[in-house]
């Protein structure tokens, strides 16, 4: 996949934010069959997997990537549209509990 400086810009300000919260993070965490997501942090027991998105990857499948994963699940939208554009499919595939972010509300991260 070629660089964007937008959606690395973005990974690194959450994975940043995450390590600041006590968060071991990583970024192009491996899940298996070749795909990774965008950054996993975890603390303790709990582990949280999130991806960044500005809308040039596949957010659904993004969203199915993310629906197999234990723990929390975490999307961070560049857009307020973009959020909206995909809350509803967001939240049928992950459930009620998906963190759902646009880039101006990071500080709800914990």
């Amino acid at each position: 996949m070629p660089w964007r400086p937008e959606h690395e810009y973005w990974k690194a300000v959450v994975g940043e934010r995450l390590e600041r919260l006590g968060y071991t993070v990583t970024e192009e965490a491996a899940i298996g069959g070749g795909k990774t997501v965008d950054l996993q942090a975890t603390r303790r027991e709990e582990e949280v997997w999130v991806e960044v998105e500005t809308g040039r990857s596949d957010i659904p499948g993004n969203i199915t990537k993310l629906s197999g994963l234990p723990g929390r699940k975490v999307m961070v939208f560049t857009t307020k549209t973009l959020l909206a554009e995909y809350e509803t499919a967001a939240k049928e595939g992950l459930g009620p509990d998906v963190l759902l972010l646009n880039t101006s509300d990071l500080g709800r991260l914990q």
